[in-house]
């Protein structure tokens, strides 16, 4: 939507030509909630994307203004109540059900309230998997209820202010949701090319991304 409503539905008519099904914003409203519906080895995944980010601080922008309408292209904005009401109505015809939120405050290690609010309500609603950005650094990982949340996956691939640091995230679901989560550490380079990080480096990624982890929750 940066480039306005037809730069949008280009975007997405090329992504599909490709292959890729996008989620997360559409011609409508209606197409922007719509969930990618996915097969692999005779798991059915649905698979939802959201917006959930405050007004930008130093222009005044509020992403809000991007939401999609019944007839005009746009977003899909995730307040609980609308990730709920999507969740809910495929839950129980398909297996997993994954969402990614793009949401939070950029460079803040901790997740915001309306970010946490959002994502504890996918998993309520039964998400298995929530996957968060937004921040360009990385946010921890919570095990809630029967759900995996990680709230910021960082930068990659992505050449922007922020640090270099950043992580892979594998993750392996099966039929009962996520089985394992395992997190490899990586360095941004200059122009955005991302790399794994070294042996001396590593350490201190994955000591950040456990001591953010371990504020989450009770």
């Amino acid at each position: 939507m940066d480039y306005g409503p037809d730069a949008l539905l280009q975007a997405l008519d090329l992504l599909q030509q490709h292959g890729v099904m996008p989620v997360g914003a559409g011609a409508n409203n209606a197409a922007a909630h719509a969930p990618a519906v996915v097969e692999i080895d005779g798991l059915i995944a649905a698979v939802f994307g959201y917006v959930n980010v405050p007004v930008e601080a130093s222009t005044g922008f509020d992403t809000a203004s991007w939401t999609a309408t019944a007839d005009q292209p746009g977003i899909a904005w995730g307040d609980p109540q609308t990730i709920t009401a999507d969740v809910q109505a495929v839950r129980d015809e398909v297996d997993l059900v994954i969402v990614l939120l793009h949401s939070g405050f950029e460079y803040q290690g901790l997740p915001s309230e309306p970010q946490i609010e959002a994502a504890h309500a996918a998993v309520d609603a039964g998400a298995d998997l929530v996957v968060g950005h937004h921040a360009h650094i990385l946010q921890g990982i919570e095990q809630y209820k029967d759900g995996v949340i990680i709230y910021g996956t960082g930068n990659f691939a992505f050449d922007i202010d922020g640090p270099p640091e950043t992580a892979i995230f594998h993750v392996w679901l099966d039929k009962n949701g996520v089985r394992e989560v395992a997190v490899e550490a990586a360095i941004i380079q200059f122009g955005g090319q991302p790399r794994l990080a070294a042996s001396w480096e590593a350490p201190a990624i994955l000591s950040r991304l456990y001591y953010l982890s371990n504020q989450l929750g009770d």
